[in-house]
């Protein structure tokens, strides 16, 4: 891609999409303009890559960039969406990586085009998907153009409004949520068994990475890797009925509790937007 990218927030996800982009090959150093509410951060950036441009304000992000990935909380990138606003034009694309800012949301501030693109830390290994959606404005030389970026790094997929809080808890949340899951299955090991909690952390690490292979080589669906590993009378069975029992309703728990999040933020986010 021969644009200038603009990253306004190098925090987790700005860091991953900067480190990601430059050593996967997708953009040169020289292409990616960095700003951040702490300089720290983005001292540390350009340490990394000299090429990196550090400059003090998103006004010069907006200057300077074809392309400007918003990475910061949703209040943050409403705020900072009325700040360059005045600068843009409507070739330049202006992205939230964040579920609660629609494309809509952004078109009613910019003159730009606008999309919405939610990453994954998987997007890292080049493993996990982005999740797309696109403004009325964008472009199909744009819509291409972004998906090309994304595809050497993800699985580019377009998700519409009402899918995208879920499709998130399972692609971007997702790592945090299993992360939680394995962790409290290594210390219940250590708790219950003579097992050391490093020794059940490497055993859990190479069963969810031989998991992933065997998933992806499309031979076994969930249900289908249970029934073969589950023996009828055997001590799987037995394990996954404390899971059934015990966990049953955690998953549409934790659903109801994103989307109430999710809604309490779109609220404030068209208190925002309704005051100029």
């Amino acid at each position: 891609m021969d644009k200038q990218i603009g990253i306004i927030g190098v925090g987790n996800m700005g860091k991953m999409l900067i480190q990601t982009f430059i050593t996967q090959n997708r953009l040169n150093a020289s292409q990616i303009w960095i700003t951040n509410r702490s300089s720290n951060k983005a001292i540390a950036i350009q340490n990394i890559y000299p090429q990196v441009h550090w400059v003090q304000t998103v006004e010069e992000i907006g200057k300077h960039c074809d392309l400007i990935f918003l990475c910061a909380k949703p209040i943050q990138i409403i705020q900072i969406a009325k700040k360059i606003a005045p600068i843009l034009n409507k070739n330049q694309i202006v992205i939230s990586i964040t579920s609660s800012i629609s494309v809509t949301d952004l078109e009613a501030i910019v003159p730009a085009q606008t999309a919405r693109i939610v990453p994954s830390i998987l997007n890292q290994t080049q493993k996990g998907n982005s999740l797309f959606t696109f403004g009325n404005r964008c472009s199909t030389e744009t819509k291409a153009e972004l998906k090309k970026l994304f595809e050497q790094i993800s699985i580019p997929l377009e998700v519409t409004d009402n899918k995208i809080r879920a499709a998130s808890d399972l692609v971007s949340c997702g790592p945090a949520f299993i992360g939680r899951i394995l962790e409290w299955m290594c210390e219940g090991a250590q708790q219950a068994t003579p097992l050391s909690k490093e020794e059940a952390e490497k055993m859990i690490t190479e069963t969810i990475i031989g998991l992933g292979a065997l998933l992806e080589k499309g031979d076994f669906t969930l249900p289908k890797l249970i029934e073969k590993v589950c023996v009828k009378g055997g001590i799987t069975g037995e394990g996954l009925a404390v899971i059934d029992r015990e966990i049953g309703q955690l998953f549409p728990h934790l659903f109801y509790v994103t989307e109430k999040k999710f809604q309490l933020d779109k609220t404030e986010i068209k208190n925002l937007l309704t005051y100029k």
